[in-house]
């Protein structure tokens, strides 16, 4: 009998051990583990101008959460493990763990340098045109042009700042019930993928032909606070 319950034991084991062994590369939304700290960004001016404010956050059910913002390029570059956070203390690339976007192949090809000026220049560039899901019409005066139309479709056209409801309804589907509200953890990864498909663009700007996610260097700018 005691033979029989270590037989069974020693399958349990190996079955486990078999499972972890196949849960590697990317990773299914909702598949992660525990964690205290969050990368978070949300669609909200900031006092230096910022459109899109990214941040670390540590939820706190029993208060305040602990915030603590930094400038695109620096969440990016935790995001992506290239840099020391709390909210990624294994230094994974959540850019390849939830398949956010792909590297081209011309940039594989140069080395790991290349790979990481791309990875966290497209990050930065998907977070800058965030503003496009807020906006119908980019609300400052730029120097070097105009960085196109917004995605915002709000009912009264003079209102050039708010979404409709329609779109605030699919907003609520990553975590985003008020437009003050941050959007953090896989739901801020899956936004960042979603926001670049056909699907997402065509679902969120009813049908109509939207400029890319990713257009508008000019849109780019690298403060914080």
């Amino acid at each position: 009998m005691k033979k029989n319950l270590f037989l069974l034991l020693l399958l349990f084991l190996f079955l486990i051990g078999s499972a972890y062994s196949q849960n590697t590369g990317t990773v299914k939304f909702g598949e992660s583990t525990f964690q205290e700290y969050f990368f978070a960004f949300k669609i909200m001016p900031s006092m230096t101008g910022e459109l899109v404010q990214c941040a670390v956050v540590k939820k706190n059910p029993e208060g305040r959460d602990e915030i603590t913002f930094m400038s695109k390029e620096t969440w990016a570059r935790q995001m992506t493990g290239y840099e020391a956070s709390k909210a990624n203390p294994n230094k994974e690339n959540f850019v390849v763990k939830f398949n956010i976007f792909e590297i081209p192949p011309e940039v594989s090809k140069e080395g790991e340098e290349e790979i990481k000026e791309y990875t966290i220049l497209k990050t930065v560039s998907i977070l800058a045109n965030l503003w496009r899901l807020r906006y119908s019409e980019y609300p400052y005066q730029l120097p070097d042009g105009n960085p196109g139309k917004g995605w915002a479709a709000n009912s009264d056209k003079k209102i050039t700042w708010l979404p409709s409801e329609s779109q605030m309804q699919i907003l609520k589907e990553y975590g985003i019930g008020e437009l003050s509200d941050f959007c953090y953890g896989e739901d801020a990864f899956k936004l960042l993928k979603d926001v670049r498909t056909k699907e997402f663009q065509a679902k969120y700007n009813q049908n109509t032909e939207p400029a890319s996610i990713e257009n508008g260097s000019s849109t780019n700018n690298s403060g914080g606070n």
